[in-house]
């Protein structure tokens, strides 16, 4: 009787510990609240998910990247957060191509849900623990990026995108990655990416937990229950904190100061008044404090998922050829005749240092040449801007152009209806000016576009055009400007056109595009 009472028993624990192995997954609501089409899904411990979106930077090259301006221009804080230039790339392309750059970022703050889940803490799902954790130190971020990437290697290690071969990881985004993506990005035009903050058509509430009774009221919110920015992340200002990777430096008028401190939080919290919340947010956290790793109620974190940037020998190759190129003389057509005669000022220098002796006067050549080829690079940014904006300026005179055909035709019409109902003189005659007026504007605009295109042609080269052109693409796609898309692509194909004939007809160049 023992024995059988002993068998059961034994039974009856081994059935309790396979149920409670058997994780299930977790609702939809309690990790991705507000679900769209693009969200990127990554599995966690306890049946759990953590949602990342994709944020496009589109380049030119495998050294390619794009120049941003960061910070803001408010008196009280540019000490710290003085406008700067900065550089953005993201660690993955698409299909090997490196002008379709992308990264990750995290969709929502990490949830005290998720922070469990890595802890392997499976506790049934609950609305309480989507509230973003908080109270956490750098350190408490950095080994929860690392304990997630190593329960990612070894239970599913597919879920991690790949670049050239090698695996993602998680970590902490940078700063310039963190605003980048605050800011929206692609999503949002030039002018609007240089605010205080992205645009919040429905009013700030509707977007921001901050101080107030009209938002936070001094209370940490769950995550996801208010509306996203353009790019689609949800709570990127105000609720928790955000810690990223760097550590805080001041702000030396256009660059960052050269000391090094505590770490950085970005975008706000709960506490945050409303006028103060803002994209170029910075603070400076102490590492430590007199108990050890500094912790503070209002800090939490997002994720970012990036790659190596050297994946492999074949990529190294491609990165020294891009860094020979861009840092190369690229002359403009009515200089390469001095340029057949001088040769490239770079390749001259390396030649002319390789035949002296002297240590010192070989140190100053290698300087030389270090700003010359710094000057060279960022004048070809320079001419690179200066395409892409050129081209911008063939679509929308291309848009132009449709628009006047349409007004033309309308004019045109009304005035023929009014002459076939007999109408009175003085309204034919008006009608018949406003023809006239808008068969002017439509010449005046064909022939600047046939000025613009003979511009590019004679300043730019195809190779340089192209690029760009790939580029300019990609912004209106991602800037819900898809409607620009036909009228790029017929100025791209008037610029190969007059290439080959040495014409160009603007109206025929614009007819593709008119009825569109």
């Amino acid at each position: 009787m023992f024995r059988l009472f002993f068998c059961l028993f034994l039974i009856f624990n081994l059935a309790i510990k396979a149920g409670a192995n058997e994780v299930s997954q977790w609702p939809e609501e309690f990790y991705n609240p507000k679900a769209v089409k693009d969200d990127i899904a990554l599995p966690m411990p306890c049946g759990g998910s953590m949602i990342f979106r994709r944020i496009e930077v589109p380049v030119d090259g495998w050294l390619g990247d794009r120049k941003i301006v960061i910070g803001s221009g408010d008196e009280r804080f540019q000490f710290k957060e003085n406008n700067r230039f900065e550089y953005v790339a993201g660690s993955f392309t698409e299909s090997d191509n490196p002008a379709r750059r992308f990264y990750l970022l995290g969709k929502y703050e990490v949830t005290q849900m998720q922070y469990n889940a890595i802890n392997h803490d499976c506790k049934p799902p609950n609305r309480k623990d989507r509230l973003p954790v908080v109270g956490i130190s750098w350190f408490d971020a950095v080994r929860f990026a690392h304990a997630y990437n190593e329960w990612l290697l070894k239970n599913a290690p597919k879920a991690l995108p790949f670049e050239d071969g090698q695996t993602g990881f998680i970590r902490l985004p940078t700063e310039t990655e963190w605003e980048y993506a605050a800011r929206g990005g692609l999503a949002v035009s030039e002018s609007e990416f240089q605010q205080k903050s992205f645009p919040m058509k429905q009013g700030m509430h509707k977007y921001v937990w901050f101080q107030g009774t009209k938002s936070a009221n001094g209370k940490l919110q769950l995550t996801g229950l208010l509306a996203p920015n353009p790019l689609g992340f949800h709570d990127i200002l105000g609720n928790a904190d955000e810690i990223v990777l760097e550590p805080f430096r001041l702000n030396r008028i256009s660059r960052l100061h050269g000391q090094t401190g505590g770490f950085i939080v970005k975008g706000g919290n709960y506490f945050t008044s409303g006028q103060d919340i803002r994209s170029s947010y910075r603070q400076e956290i102490p590492h430590f404090d007199q108990k050890g790793a500094k912790r503070v109620k209002t800090i939490g974190f997002r994720l970012a998922i990036s790659a190596p940037v050297v994946t492999s020998p074949g990529r190294l190759k491609k990165i020294k050829n891009a860094w020979q190129e861009i840092s190369r003389s690229q002359p403009k057509e009515t200089t390469k005749q001095i340029e057949k005669d001088v040769g490239d000022p770079v390749e001259e220098l390396a030649a002319l240092e390789s035949t002296l002796k002297d240590t010192e006067q070989k140190t100053k050549f290698q300087r030389v040449a270090l700003v010359l080829r710094a000057n060279i690079a960022e004048r070809n940014e320079q001419r690179d801007r200066a395409t892409k904006s050129m081209l911008r300026l063939g679509a929308f005179l291309g848009q132009k152009i449709r628009d006047d055909k349409k007004r033309l035709s309308g004019i045109q019409a009304i005035l023929n209806g009014r002459k076939a109902a007999g109408g009175d003189g003085p309204t034919i005659q008006r009608l018949e000016g406003s023809v006239a007026a808008a068969e002017a504007t439509m010449r005046e605009n064909l022939n600047y576009y046939a000025e613009v295109v003979l511009q590019v042609v004679q300043e730019y080269s195809a190779e340089k055009i192209d690029a760009q052109y790939q580029k300019l693409i990609t912004e209106f796609e991602s800037q819900d400007l898809k409607n620009l898309v036909p009228f790029a692509e017929s100025f791209a194909n008037c610029i190969v056109e007059y290439r080959k004939t040495g014409q160009v007809n603007a109206q025929s160049c614009t007819s593709t595009s008119i009825h569109k």
